[in-house]
């Protein structure tokens, strides 16, 4: 008998969880259904004034030289995308990252991209805090700045103070965002869908590529993840005492807020590449980090540009913004390790298959005999260069471009990491122009037994 009393009341427990969660979907639906049509006349207003200045570019083709002309379309680009806002800002921050898929012309002009953006007003920023929290702001910090000492097109960050008088760095995302992010993914997925029908598209992957960029912003939109992803860096490199990522505040941190600790006196790469006796040795330590990310944790930082790459006393790399996180199961890595050893071996033959393995898709005009051919003459160039003459941002550009003629296109991990290395390679090279990249390689390779 007191079973069956139970039972109704579980059911209804069930009934009540099934209703809640309907009106949240229905409530969701109701409010995409009156955002897109506003945000769709933001984007056709916007996009309808660039086209005019792309359709008198296009005129003016034939008086350009072609390396002229694409520079000019990506800067055409680069500010359509900026005043679309966040999503396309960020969808070109991808596509730079992806000289795959667009001209290096092109992608160099959206390297520029900057996400400078005007901050929200003091009072507001910490009401909504407030709200992340749920209590009162003075019930946790004893002092909030009210500038922020980063403002992006997504989150803003600013500096603060604990009860405990801990110094502390708050990132939040910004109000509104999520919900433009939202309305503009699902009109990416529909123009995708459209021009999948078209017989000249047919044979590129649009919504691979949409739902591609679909996850890479939502990662960049839950803090709860990117506070895993400093905790599972600063576990990764405990044992060593040059590499530091700021400690999180669990307590104080959600899917819309991220309280982490405060690192002071950070030096951006220029300004230690200036400095005598240290940046050897800083060198060598940036090089063992990204090696140890590649080929021990098979955990690496996705966005690893000059702005997220600091140093700390002259002798501590500080990795910032881990949002974006490339995850390596043991057989990509071993696909990458055999991938950068047969570059080291002058095997093109070996580069090409692993190349293509690793591929997310080829076109079905695909020659292999060609592709083949084309890595082993750039193996072949590249394994014979001094340590003067071999650069990975060069390789990297050729890799690329060959992928681009021969209609393949590289799975985000493999092309994520190469950017990584070709991104290090210019901070290494700025700390000390005669380290040897393929050498060093090699020896950590050794040393760590693989």
């Amino acid at each position: 008998m007191r079973n069956k009393s139970k039972t109704p009341n579980s059911c209804k427990g069930r009934s009540g969880a099934n209703l809640t969660n309907q009106v949240g979907r229905l409530r969701d639906s109701a409010k995409l259904i009156i955002l897109l049509p506003v945000r769709i006349t933001e984007i056709c207003f916007v996009v309808s004034a660039y086209a005019l200045k792309i359709s008198f570019s296009w005129s003016l083709r034939r008086f350009n030289s072609r390396n002229a002309y694409f520079v000019s379309q990506g800067n055409t680009l680069r500010e359509t995308l900026q005043a679309l806002g966040p999503t396309f800002i960020k969808l070109g921050q991808i596509l730079s990252s992806r000289p795959d898929l667009v001209p290096s012309e092109i992608s160099s002009q959206l390297a520029d991209l900057q996400e400078q953006v005007e901050s929200r007003k003091p009072a507001q920023v910490k009401r909504l805090i407030a709200q992340f929290l749920g209590r009162e702001l003075n019930s946790v910090f004893r002092y909030f700045a009210e500038e922020p000492i980063a403002a992006g097109s997504v989150a803003h960050v600013y500096r603060a103070e604990l009860l405990d008088g801990s110094v502390v760095a708050v990132k939040i995302v910004r109000p509104g965002v999520r919900w433009r992010m939202i309305c503009d993914m699902v009109l990416f997925s529909a123009t995708a869908k459209i021009l999948s029908l078209l017989p000249q598209m047919r044979l590129i992957p649009m919504a691979p590529m949409v739902e591609e960029v679909r996850h890479i912003l939502m990662c960049q939109l839950d803090l709860s993840a990117e506070a895993y992803n400093y905790r599972k860096f600063r576990e990764n490199f405990c044992k060593s005492s040059h590499v530091q990522l700021p400690r999180i505040h669990s307590e104080f941190s959600n899917d819309r807020m991220l309280t982490m600790e405060y690192l002071d006196g950070l030096q951006r790469v220029e300004q230690m590449a200036k400095k005598v006796g240290c940046t050897d040795e800083l060198a060598n330590i940036c090089l063992r980090a990204l090696f140890q990310m590649i080929f021990v944790d098979g955990f690496v930082h996705g966005d690893l540009h000059p702005g997220n790459v600091r140093f700390k006393n002259d002798e501590e790399l500080v990795l910032l913004d881990c949002g974006l996180v490339v995850h390596l199961d043991p057989k990509k890595q071993s696909e990458f390790t055999r991938f950068f050893l047969s570059i080291a071996t002058n095997n093109g033959s070996e580069c090409a298959k692993i190349a293509l393995s690793t591929s997310t898709w080829r076109t079905k005009i695909f020659d292999w005999n060609c592709f083949e051919k084309e890595m082993c003459e750039l193996v072949n160039a590249n394994s014979g260069m001094s340590v003067e003459q071999f650069e990975v941002a060069h390789f990297a550009k050729e890799l690329f471009e060959l992928f681009r003629r021969n209609g393949v296109r590289g799975s985000t991990d493999f092309v994520t990491v190469i950017l990584a290395l070709v991104v290090f390679e210019g901070i290494v090279k700025q700390l000390s122009p005669s380290l040897d990249f393929q050498t060093e390689a090699r020896s950590f390779l050794s040393e760590v037994g693989v």
